[in-house]
């Protein structure tokens, strides 16, 4: 799983294999739901933050055995992380980790950080999502029959590249940064 932390965070994070050797008292934290009762196996990550104990989570995948992203984020909050295991989002505060929410990009396709806009910004099939260090910011309108790889992130624009089944043919699409709205291309 790849670790990318750009924006300043007050935590560390490692994966881990299992949770044999940790004390019992190590809180184990299951995810969707912040169940500490039990859940769906997935991806293993020990979170350290600034304040508060240490504590596992387990982000269950949206699909275990697809090709979507899995990987861990900085957010712009210094204090959540963001967690994609195999296309499910999870966002979550490190120093309260039942303060959680899913991503409504589902599945989450790509994932990206645009530093001076301070967002994350993540695709699914037809839609760019994005959160800022206060949450969800915005959803675009639907800007793809199927599939949305973003290109580059430069300038307040957020380009990207989807599929038009009316056409039957890739479109390119410049969605702005600032607020989601289409500024070029067609949306199906």
């Amino acid at each position: 799983m790849e670790i990318s932390l750009q924006f300043d965070h007050h935590y560390k994070v490692e994966e881990i294999w299992g949770t044999a050797g940790y004390p019992n008292a190590t809180r184990k934290i299951f995810y969707p739901g912040a169940s500490e009762k039990g859940g769906k196996d997935g991806h293993l990550l020990k979170i350290i933050p600034a304040t508060g104990e240490t504590w596992i989570g387990s982000f269950a995948p949206f699909h275990p055995k697809s090709n979507f992203a899995s990987r861990v984020m900085s957010c712009p909050d210094p204090n959540a992380i963001c967690v994609i295991s195999s296309g499910a989002g999870y966002i979550v505060r490190t120093d309260n980790p039942s303060d959680w929410q899913a991503i409504p990009s589902i599945p989450v396709c790509d994932a990206r950080s645009v530093l001076d806009k301070h967002l994350l910004v993540f695709s699914d099939f037809t839609n760019l999502v994005a959160y800022g260090a206060e949450g969800l910011k915005w959803k675009s309108p639907q800007v793809s029959s199927d599939g949305i790889r973003i290109i580059n992130i430069a300038d307040g624009q957020i380009a990207a590249e989807g599929w038009d089944a009316a056409q039957r043919k890739k479109i390119r699409i410049s969605v702005d940064a600032e607020d989601g709205s289409v500024l070029s291309g067609s949306t199906p």
